[in-house]
């Protein structure tokens, strides 16, 4: 498919047989896959999602804050509660069929249960909550820009997700 082809890269002999020796372990099909299968399954989409939080962590670290009122960090509090309890409650719900790749598994079953009844991707709409929510406990607008960078990623996986899907999917 054009996806496919998309996603690959040419390389060189040398890169090849340098790129030959790396491998990942791809979650929910249990095995190792190289450097090509990584970025056939949407690794990349992987690596910039795990990019942008650890921008966030620093920024969360190392840059100023202010003291926002207390009834915006106590409804960012609520947020990162509410987020993380739906994100866990979406990975519960996945099971077998959870991974961080936007490409699903061999085995991959459409969910429709819990929270996929009303969201297509609740576990980035609740990572996004999650973080939005932090950015008012920490009174930080520099995480909110890192935040809404968040949501722009997540909203092109998830475009590149949803094409996966429903080539596997046809119902979908």
């Amino acid at each position: 498919s054009s996806d496919q082809t998309a996603l690959q890269f040419p390389l060189s002999d040398v890169s090849s047989n340098l790129f030959a020796k790396v491998s990942f372990y791809s979650p929910g099909s249990g095995s190792v896959i190289g450097v090509r299968g990584f970025i056939e399954r949407g690794g990349v989409w992987v690596a910039g999602q795990f990019l942008i939080f650890g921008i966030y962590g620093l920024v969360w670290l190392r840059l100023p804050h202010e003291t926002w009122l207390l009834s915006i960090r106590i409804a960012g509090a609520a947020a990162v509660v509410g987020g993380l309890a739906i994100s866990l409650l979406s990975t519960r719900v996945l099971g077998r069929n959870l991974t961080p790749y936007p490409d699903p598994t061999p085995s991959n079953e459409l969910v429709r249960d819990g929270p996929y009844r009303f969201v297509r991707h609740p576990i980035y709409a609740s990572l996004v909550t999650v973080a939005l929510g932090g950015a008012a406990v920490r009174g930080s607008v520099a995480l909110l820009v890192v935040t809404a960078a968040l949501l722009a990623w997540f909203f092109f996986k998830a475009g590149f997700e949803e094409r996966r899907l429903k080539a596997r999917h046809p119902e979908y």
